[in-house]
């Protein structure tokens, strides 16, 4: 992943709503979103190193990870490592893992630095946590809007304040205008951030809204959410130069990878996805693209079994610096409603309203 912003409210019915854009080069092989063999990891897979960029269980485990960017200097301590192992392999061990989030990246914390570079954002059901490589400092997240591209979490780079900014205005009930990268607004945000204060403290409201949302989502299957929340993923915009991060990459890629939404010839968004776990059933959307423009949509919703109700491997410091190959997650009889739409964008990249 190279972008991440989620709401995480963990008294809520929906504890987690999170949105994600994968950014790839388009000749690395990519398996888009399916549940694994096992059945008990839902995710992409990267065919290239076997890892998965984020991923989903049917208990309700979530981890997502994406890379730290810093070509500032040959000898940067922070850069890509050749020798390093697979990133992705950390997503797969979390979600292969029964063990809690911070007990998982404090074991991983002392290994950090074998891996190239990353940030690894993981769910267990209970708490949201993060893991950054440099410094090996593991992050709570507090309830609310947090984000992260590649960069420290919540690290103000313009795409992510931009995103951040939507996701609590679209959390909020406003309605977004600004198509820009710079965080502008027209008031909207403001206004429906008021009207949330107006209505907090009353906690038959809360609940009521709570169960409403719950019941809409569950039985629209996002409906008109998530193509909203879509639609703020593929924003194309880009940043002006006085706001861009300095990585040591040259100003036109600056640029180019300023946008929430990549396009460029060999370089792009693979991936955008939107996660919602509530208390008792979970929905993963994912729009797959290539450089030709929209692949295919995956959208899975099923009800989220007891944790233990699936056969894990608990995840120790030799398992998470070896190989993931071969590790197979019991699997769970549990009905699942799927649902696959698949359509191929024409050659002109015209896709913003194909689903």
């Amino acid at each position: 992943m190279c972008l991440i912003a989620w709401n995480w409210q963990p008294e809520s019915a929906t504890p987690l709503l999170l949105l994600a854009n994968r950014d790839e080069f388009y000749a690395r092989p990519a398996q888009a979103l399916q549940w694994w063999d096992g059945g008990c990891i839902l995710a992409g897979k990267d065919l290239q190193a076997g890892g998965t960029w984020m991923g989903l269980t049917r208990t309700g485990r979530l981890a997502a990870l994406t890379n730290y960017r810093d070509f500032s200097s040959a000898s940067n301590p922070h850069a890509l490592r050749g020798d390093a192992p697979s990133r992705g392999e950390l997503v797969t061990a979390f979600l292969n893992s029964d063990m809690p989030a911070l007990a998982f990246l404090q074991r991983l914390a002392g290994r950090a630095a074998r891996y190239s570079p990353f940030n690894l954002l993981v769910f267990d059901g209970t708490h949201l946590l993060g893991l950054q490589s440099r410094g090996a400092q593991i992050v709570e997240m507090q309830p609310g809007i947090g984000a992260v591209s590649n960069a420290d979490f919540h690290s103000p780079w313009p795409k992510l304040t931009w995103l951040s900014d939507q996701l609590e205005n679209h959390v909020n009930g406003g309605t977004s205008t600004s198509a820009g990268c710079n965080g502008a607004h027209d008031g909207t945000l403001e206004d429906a951030a008021g009207e949330a204060d107006d209505q907090a403290g009353d906690p038959a409201n809360d609940q009521a809204n709570d169960q409403a949302n719950d019941q809409a989502g569950d039985e629209a299957g996002y409906g008109a959410n998530v193509e909203t929340l879509l639609s703020l993923l593929k924003n194309e915009a880009i940043a002006p130069d006085e706001a861009l991060p300095q990585t040591g990459l040259p100003l036109a890629r600056e640029r180019a990878l300023s946008a929430a939404f990549i396009t460029s010839p060999e370089y792009g968004t693979r991936a955008c996805s939107v996660v919602r776990i509530a208390r008792t059933h979970a929905h993963f959307v994912e729009r797959s693209f290539d450089s030709n423009g929209l692949l295919a949509t995956q959208e899975y919703a099923f009800s989220l079994s007891p944790a233990g109700a699936a056969a894990k491997v608990s995840a120790t410091p030799d398992a998470i610096a070896g190989s993931m190959a071969g590790v197979v997650a019991g699997s769970v009889a549990e009905s699942t409603a799927v649902s696959m739409a698949n359509s191929r964008a024409s050659s002109n990249g015209d896709h913003d309203n194909i689903r």
